[in-house]
């Protein structure tokens, strides 16, 4: 007897269950860091991490070096035109796909950062908005960076675990590239930023 399913639907139903999972996940952590732990984020590549990309290239780095690199997406598209790359995440689970695909990656918070040596450009892409206190970890990217630092971040609230941050306190300049993100249903805009090293 041949199962009659309805692919689309099953599909659907899974990805509902999985949402709801993560949404009581994340209402059952009372810190961002104690939920990033075990987080592990997509590996689709949008049109931000293309445009971020373009923009840490945009330096001719020999070295480079992420912060929050997650399951390293954005470190597969840098691998074949960048020397030296590596990454640095918070989740085990995130640390663990990325090394099987054999980058150079670490896991750690910002308290790791003191000991990473100095490379080129540095990086980040949606996690500074998910830290509420980001003084420290500015200092310690300008201390590791010899060229610039690009930053890829929304400034919108859109739910628990987002802060605002005004990136250009820190000396940061925005770039005109927007990214529009549906995030939950709720629209996040994202924004490139560099600060370059004199």
């Amino acid at each position: 007897m041949k199962d009659d399913y309805n692919v689309p639907l099953v599909i659907k139903v899974l990805r509902f269950v999985d949402r709801k999972k993560r949404i009581w996940k994340r209402k059952m952590h009372s810190d961002a860091k104690s939920y990033y732990r075990s987080y592990v984020a997509n590996d689709r590549v949008s049109p931000l991490n293309e445009q971020l990309i373009h923009d840490v290239l945009s330096y001719n780095p020999k070295s480079v070096f992420e912060f929050g690199c997650g399951v390293g997406r954005n470190l597969e598209l840098l691998k074949e035109k960048v020397a030296n790359i590596m990454g640095i995440d918070i989740s085990e689970r995130a640390i663990a796909i990325a090394s099987k695909k054999s980058l150079n990656v670490l896991l750690g918070d910002e308290t790791k950062l003191q000991t990473i040596k100095n490379q080129d450009v540095v990086f980040t892409c949606s996690v500074l908005d998910h830290i509420k206190e980001i003084d420290g970890i500015i200092v310690e990217l300008k201390r590791i960076a010899n060229m610039a630092i690009v930053i890829a971040e929304t400034n919108s609230e859109i739910g628990k675990f987002y802060y605002a941050h005004d990136y250009e306190s820190f000396g940061f300049v925005k770039t005109d590239y927007v990214f529009i993100s549906n995030q939950a249903k709720r629209e996040a805009i994202y924004n490139i930023w560099h600060f370059k090293i004199k």
